[in-house]
Order: structure tokens, then C-alpha cells, then sequence
């Protein structure tokens, strides 16, 4: 991993983290980890940074009931990765 994956990775765990098993669209939790951030990162990095947390199963996803919309949460692999990195 770079340095910019760990940090839009930590950015985006801290995110997840923060707001529990409710979760995040994917597209929200790109948005918020770049302001998070406090740098413009592109979007091959963002994705980047989803997919590898995915393949790692530090983030999982469900699909919201109501709205039918796919919800992302950190998962305790994920926690325990955040306080790693």
C-alpha cells in the first residue's frame, strides 16, 4: 500500500467506525473521506481504497430495506485494521 491508499484507507475506516452499523452509500464515504482528508484525491484512488478494504473484509455491505440503496459498514477485521495503520 501507498501512502495516500493507507491514508484515504484510515480516512474512510475512521469514517465507517464513526457512524456504526447504519453505514454509508459508497459514493457518500468516497466524498467524506476526501474532505476528511483535507487534499483532492482522484477517483482511481478512492475506489482503490474500497476495493482493497472489501478484498480484506474490513468493510462489508449490505442492501437497506427501505430505500434498496447498498450500504457499506466497518467490520470488526476493520476496526482492528483501523487501530494498525
Amino acid at each position: 500500500m501507498t501512502d495516500t491508499d493507507i491514508l484515504v484507507i484510515r480516512k474512510m475506516l475512521k469514517i465507517l467506525i464513526d457512524l456504526g452499523p447504519a453505514g454509508i452509500e459508497a459514493q457518500d464515504l468516497k466524498e467524506q473521506a476526501e474532505i476528511s482528508a483535507g487534499v483532492p484525491l482522484t477517483t482511481v484512488e478512492k475506489d482503490i481504497a474500497v476495493k482493497e478494504m472489501s478484498d480484506r473484509n474490513w468493510i462489508a455491505s449490505y442492501r437497506q430495506p427501505i430505500t434498496g440503496r447498498v450500504r457499506w459498514y466497518a467490520t470488526e477485521q476493520g476496526q482492528i485494521a483501523y487501530a494498525g495503520l
